[in-house]
């Protein structure tokens, strides 16, 4: 037994997670290095605390069904992804996994915790998650844009038109061949611009609504 007991203080002490010791109501009375580390509590300020005050509140309430769960012998151990709050205000993202230490009797003694520091993981997913809401704006603004374009370039685009059908309704007769080039060009081009904003704006019709299915012949 007391060989066993060694072999136990060893792996504890030494654990490179965190691990500690919990009486019934939550209060550490064991803990190790690495998980003094990982919250930033010395053994003597930890050991006067509850899991209870260092779990983040929205966590608590199923951590609690757990414990309760435990206690009435509905499962054998638990594990979940819950935050703490380190010595320093900061949240530190875990994987804890909990069993409940019984004597001969089966009465519950203590809870044994092992806690697995996550913080770096969900980091990471928060910055990936980041960068796809943004690369998801950035998509929705280009496949918007063809849309707005063409619209803010349509208004101007006629009164081109309309003054230079005015332009050769009225003056016509009076310009010379050269000016009459001109306003000729000045038509064309106003006319290939409307062929271009019609083409955007089907184009953005395609990107933003989805296309009827039709049926295709392979041959």
């Amino acid at each position: 037994m007391q060989e066993k007991e060694q072999r136990f203080r060893l792996a504890f002490d030494d654990a490179p997670i965190g691990m500690d010791l919990v009486s019934l109501d939550g209060n550490f009375f064991e803990v190790n290095h690495a998980l003094c580390e990982m919250i930033g509590y010395s053994e003597a300020e930890l050991i006067q605390l509850t899991f209870q005050k260092i779990t983040y509140p929205d966590d608590l309430a199923v951590d609690l069904a757990f414990v309760q769960e435990l206690l009435e012998g509905k499962k054998s151990k638990y594990n979940m992804e819950k935050r703490y709050i380190s010595n320093e205000g900061h949240i530190v993202w875990i994987i804890l996994s909990v069993s409940l230490a019984k004597d001969p009797s089966d009465e519950p003694l203590y809870f044994i915790a092992k806690i697995q520091n996550i913080t770096p993981r969900k980091q990471n997913e928060a910055q990936q998650q980041r960068l796809i809401t943004q690369l998801k704006i950035s998509n929705q603004e280009l496949e918007d844009f063809p849309y707005v374009a063409s619209q803010d370039l349509q208004e101007p685009l006629r009164k081109i038109q309309t003054f230079g059908d005015r332009l050769k309704a009225k003056y016509g007769e009076v310009l010379d061949e050269k000016g009459l080039d001109y306003l000729q060009r000045m038509q064309s081009s106003a006319n290939r611009m409307q062929i271009l904003i019609r083409d955007l704006l089907d184009f953005s019709r395609i990107t933003t609504k989805a296309q009827p299915y039709v049926p295709v012949t392979f041959s």
